[in-house]
C-alpha cells in the first residue's frame, strides 16, 4: 500500500466514523432514560415549575421558550433578557 493509499484509507475511516458516531448521538434518548432523569432532578425541576408559576410577567411556556409581558426589540435588548424578539 502506498503512502497515499494509507492517507486517503484514514481520511475515509475518520469520515465514516465521524457520520456513524453522529448518527448514535443524534438518537432521541430512550423514555426509561428520561423518566430516570426526571426522578433524578425532580427538586430542580420542581422548583422551575414553581418560579415560572410565580413570575407574572410569564404569559405561556411553549417548545420555543419562554413568552413573557415585556415586548423586545433586537437594538435595545436588556441584559438578562432573550437578546432576539420573540417570533
Amino acid at each position: 500500500m502506498t503512502r497515499l493509499g494509507a492517507v486517503l484509507f484514514l481520511v475515509v475511516g475518520a469520515i465514516a466514523g465521524l457520520f456513524f458516531y453522529l448518527q448514535w448521538a443524534s438518537e432521541p434518548p430512550k423514555e426509561k432514560e428520561l423518566i430516570e432523569n426526571f426522578y433524578a432532578h425532580r427538586a430542580a425541576f420542581e422548583r422551575l415549575r414553581e418560579m415560572l408559576q410565580a413570575d407574572e410577567q410569564v404569559v405561556r411556556v411553549a417548545e420555543w421558550g419562554v413568552e413573557n409581558k415585556i415586548i423586545y426589540s433586537t437594538h435595545s435588548a436588556r441584559r438578562g433578557f432573550f437578546s432576539r424578539p420573540l417570533p
